[in-house]
């Protein structure tokens, strides 16, 4: 047997039944089978100290419950798991490329063993996830770099076992009954993958295998999970959900993040949905670092094992799990007792004929604007002997784009004024609720050059 953590029967909910932790440890085992049968490297011993895995697995499965079997088959084979930055040709291309020890598995290959019933007798080979060793390198997301190129950060069993630990502890998952965890967040995202991937293999929670978008398949995900449940999602998700004002489940938590929530949006949230809106800030070199709720208190608190301090205004964050200090991308202010404030990101900030500004504050400026429904303020591609630009990208009902200059005008110093400034139907989110530049400035060439919305 696999000695799973938490002495429940059930570790997901699967295809309309509930997959138990006998059905779980079956499908891992045929997986890791096809794996060390396969021609990607000679099968491997069993796991030790010392274990090599130089072949790696691109996890592309968009069903959760698919991804979770392949991934714990993957680490208990010695395959690291690959989660691209994006699902694009050229992105996999290069990540496959020149490599024979590299392949890509998606849904297709795995839904025929988690559908079958059929006997194996490989399904009599045993595995124990606790002989993982704690230095192995399991994972390698890719999240894209400020130069555009995306770049990799690996993860370690103990480092991802250390994370969920935490994450259980501060929102006291399993306390009374198995904690069901319901989420709109791809698994190949660090968020998405450490609360409904690494926590069932951890901690033993139950995860919906779906990962619904719009406001009624959420809903109804909701619905077919036992309390107490957890929904785990990003403000973008989150604000299409409040317009759904009937019919929630009972939501014990809405775990959210990717982006900080409003404390308007986040007051909503609880109101429609009678639950508790919290958040988790992290980054991808990490996973999970501080928690907060907005609604009670604007600070962030840090789980337990970590400290943080300024160096030559650098945010330094100092973890035990992989005993390395980092630096964070955004900038902060310590404040006591273990909580920070989020000032802002270190690329938010602009500098414009000497002065400085930041897109999160000119965004919200044009938020606050009277027919706007949504904006986004970002940097222009210049030379470097060029002045710094600003572009703007604006949801707007009944007003037109000069009256929301003229307006704007009024709130901010000339200088940060976006040049352009478009009326769109749409911004480019990502899955996660992210709006990356190069998507930005792709939607902003479109407008530009064939005059037409995004």
């Amino acid at each position: 047997m696999s000695h799973l953590p938490f002495n429940e029967n059930a570790i997901a909910f699967y295809k309309g039944n509930n997959i138990d932790r006998h059905t779980f440890e079956k499908h891992v085992t045929r997986v890791r089978t096809k794996l060390l049968e396969s021609q990607l490297k000679p099968q491997l011993e069993p796991l030790s100290d010392n274990v090599e895995t130089s072949a790696k697995i691109i996890n592309l499965c968009e069903d959760r419950y698919h991804f979770l079997v392949t991934f714990t088959a993957s680490m208990l084979a010695g395959r690291i798991t690959i989660m691209p930055a994006n699902r694009s040709e050229g992105e996999l291309t290069r990540l496959t490329s020149n490599n024979n020890d590299v392949k890509l598995i998606d849904d297709t290959e795995i839904s025929g063993i988690c559908l079958s019933d059929n006997a194996s007798s490989a399904d009599d080979l045993s595995w124990n996830i606790s002989s993982v060793p704690s230095s192995m390198i399991v994972a390698e997301l890719y999240t894209s770099g400020s130069t555009g190129m995306p770049v990799a950060h690996q993860k370690t069993w103990g480092q991802l076992v250390s994370g969920a630990q935490q994450v259980c502890a501060r929102f006291e998952l399993n306390q009374d009954s198995q904690t069901s965890i319901i989420a709109t967040v791809p698994p190949q995202h660090m968020f998405g993958f450490e609360m409904s991937i690494i926590l069932p293999l951890v901690c033993g929670v139950f995860i919906h295998h779906d990962q619904p978008f719009y406001p009624l398949d959420i809903q109804r995900a909701v619905s077919e999970m036992t309390p107490p449940r957890i929904l785990v999602t990003t403000p973008t998700h989150l604000k299409a959900c409040v317009t759904l004002t009937k019919d929630w489940q009972d939501i014990e938590k809405v775990i959210s993040a990717t982006s900080p929530l409003s404390e308007e949006l986040a007051s909503q949230v609880e109101t429609v949905m009678d639950t508790s809106a919290e958040e988790i800030y992290g980054c991808s070199e990490i996973g999970a670092i501080a928690t907060r709720r907005v609604t009670t208190n604007p600070d962030w608190t840090l789980l337990p094992d970590y400290t943080l301090n300024i160096e030559d205004e650098d945010a330094r964050l100092h973890v035990p799990a992989i005993q390395q200090t980092i630096s964070l991308p955004d900038k902060l202010a310590i404040l006591p007792d273990s909580t920070f404030r989020l000032v802002g990101r270190a690329t938010d900030m602009v500098k414009i004929g000497g002065k400085r500004g930041s897109l999160a504050d000119l965004t919200a400026h044009i938020k606050s604007l009277q027919g706007v429904e949504d904006a986004a303020v970002f940097k222009l591609e210049h030379d470097e002997n060029q002045r710094e630009r600003l572009a703007a990208l604006v949801i707007a009902h009944d007003v037109t784009s000069e009256q929301l200059r003229e307006a704007l005008a009024k709130e901010v110093d000339p200088v940060f004024l976006p040049r352009p400034l478009y009326l769109v139907s749409s911004l480019p989110y990502t899955a996660t609720g992210k709006l990356p530049r190069t998507e930005l400035l792709a939607c902003l060439k479109q407008h530009m050059n064939e005059t037409r919305k995004c």
